[in-house]
């Protein structure tokens, strides 16, 4: 399941992935679906992938890299929501 979770994002021209929210993962899931395993599955696909642990490091990175035109979609549980809006924040 990991590897053709991590193949369906080949078609995408950059992904970052943040520390996995666990909302209500047992020890087990927590132990075996992380972010390294899903980041490590993921470039082992042929994507550009990058692991960057922290929300605010996300906005960081991405508000030097996105030019206008560009689509960044944020999708996850908890707060990975609030990239999108502090990320159209610091690019205002």
């Amino acid at each position: 399941m990991l590897r053709g979770f991590a193949r369906s994002f080949q078609n995408a021209d950059k992904v970052i992935f943040a520390d996995i929210y666990s909302a209500r993962d047992n020890d087990d899931e927590k132990t075996t679906m992380n972010s390294s395993r899903l980041f490590e599955e993921t470039r082992n696909a042929g994507v550009d992938v990058q692991y960057i642990p922290q929300l605010h490091d996300i906005v960081n990175a991405l508000s030097l890299r996105v030019k206008p035109d560009d689509v960044v979609i944020t999708m996850g549980a908890g707060d990975v929501w609030k990239v999108a809006y502090d990320l159209v924040a610091k690019l205002e």
